[in-house]
């Protein structure tokens, strides 16, 4: 069996236990959390050398998980600006902005956790730490946008603008 075979596998395997693990009305969020802890435990197929070249390996997937890890993060990010434009644009959006409030609470508390991280001295890479905090600016907008007092005028003329409606 090949390597790609073996890491499919791995995978596929931690797709179908998220998948029995989460209960439902798991927020996308939770679900790929889970099945991020599934695959994270899941040993690693190619087999650590040992010696010089040990930590190195190990530094090297810490940081290739980490930045696997902060591509979920921004995908959900991503995911809330639809749900935003299809519960809180195109319907009533008193209803839905405590559910808001709260995913945006999560998604924010991961971020600053990732800017953290992704902030220690001897980790640089600004291809990762730079669109991390730009993915909490988006947030903290958002939460002003449906949260801040912003008057229902200035809402509609912002919305307006950014879908070019006129």
């Amino acid at each position: 069996m090949s390597d790609v075979t073996r890491i499919l596998d791995r995978v596929q395997q931690g797709e179908a236990k998220a998948a029995e693990t989460s209960k439902p009305g798991l927020s996308t969020f939770e679900a790929r959390a889970s099945m991020l802890g599934v695959m994270s435990t899941a040993p690693d197929v190619v087999q650590a050398q040992t010696g010089a070249g040990f930590v190195g390996n190990l530094q090297h997937r810490f940081v290739r998980q980490f930045k696997v890890q902060v591509a979920d993060w921004q995908d959900t990010c991503r995911e809330l600006a639809a749900w935003e434009d299809h519960f809180l644009v195109e319907s009533a959006p008193g209803e839905r902005r405590l559910e808001h409030a709260a995913m945006l609470d999560e998604l924010e508390c991961v971020g600053r956790w990732l800017a953290a991280t992704g902030g220690q001295a001897d980790f640089e890479d600004p291809e990762t730490t730079g669109p991390i905090q730009l993915t909490l600016q988006d947030l903290r907008d958002s939460r002003a946008m449906w949260h801040g007092q912003v008057s229902e005028a200035r809402r509609r003329e912002i919305l307006r603008d950014c879908f070019h409606e006129s």
